[in-house]
This record gives C-alpha cells, sequence and structure tokens, in this order.
C-alpha cells in the first residue's frame, strides 16, 4: 500500500507540473505548446529524468480536448522572434503554408523558408525538407503533378 500511495504522488506531482507548465497549450491547443524537456520537470519536482520518464510514458490524462498521452507535453523546441518555438508548431506552420499554396504552382521549400521567416521563424531549407518528410509531404514537383 505504501509504495502504491507513493506512485500515486509521484504521478500526481508530475501531472501538476505538466499542466501548470503547458498551460498555454491545454487551453489553446497545439500552436502554444511550449518546448519542454523531462530535465525541467524532474528540476520542478525534484525527480530524477528517469522517473519522469517511466511516469509519463503509456500513462494518459482526459482533457476538455480529448484524451493526451502524457508524453505530448514533451516537445523539442528552438529559438523564434518571439522567444522559444516547439518542432511540433513549426510543422503545423509548414503544413499551413502548404496547404495555402496555389494549386498550379506548389511551394519549394526555400520558398517554405521565406514565408516562415516572415512570420518569426528562421529554419534551414534542410530542416523545412526534413519536417515535411516527417509529415509525409511530397516534394514540390510531386504536389505539382498530384494537385495538376
Amino acid at each position: 500500500l505504501h509504495s502504491l500511495r507513493n506512485r500515486h504522488q509521484t504521478m500526481y506531482k508530475v501531472a501538476k507540473a505538466l499542466i501548470e507548465e503547458q498551460r498555454e497549450f491545454l487551453l489553446y491547443g497545439n500552436s502554444h505548446l511550449k518546448p519542454l524537456r523531462l530535465r525541467d520537470i524532474a528540476n520542478v519536482t525534484g525527480l530524477h529524468e528517469s522517473t519522469v520518464s517511466r511516469i509519463t510514458n503509456g500513462k494518459y490524462a482526459q482533457m476538455e480536448h480529448g484524451v493526451i498521452e502524457l508524453k505530448k507535453f514533451f516537445s523539442k523546441g528552438m529559438d523564434g522572434e518571439d522567444g522559444n518555438i516547439s518542432t511540433r508548431h513549426i510543422k503545423q506552420l509548414i503544413q499551413e503554408v502548404i496547404a495555402a499554396e496555389p494549386v498550379s504552382k506548389p511551394y519549394s521549400d526555400e520558398k517554405i523558408v521565406g514565408l516562415l521567416k516572415g512570420q518569426g521563424v528562421d529554419l534551414a531549407r534542410r530542416t523545412v525538407a526534413k519536417y515535411r518528410e516527417e509529415l509525409k509531404i511530397p516534394t514540390m514537383s510531386m504536389r505539382r503533378r498530384i494537385k495538376g
């Protein structure tokens, strides 16, 4: 019973820290997900990183917007004009840019870099290509063939 109580308290402590750190994400969605590492939550809770990893692995929380895996609260990030931006948000921006491109003339990765730079996100062309591939979005020439 003592071990179960201890595990429950540890899970509560981690979940509470995640909610406090990612409050905007919970209120407004993916575009407000802040970069967050296991180390950040470990420092806040006083637990070891491996403990935080074990506690969040395969665990879910019921939220207003549905069920969310606790691992989703963690995201790598990079610096932008407005501070840190999560890679998940950057991927969402890439999807939005490609969804809004002209059907007859899809954007190149270089053009996407320029459009994102106008939004305060400075990326290398290789990074855009990598994220585009991770999102399973075809190259410019493939999109032209598919849409054209």
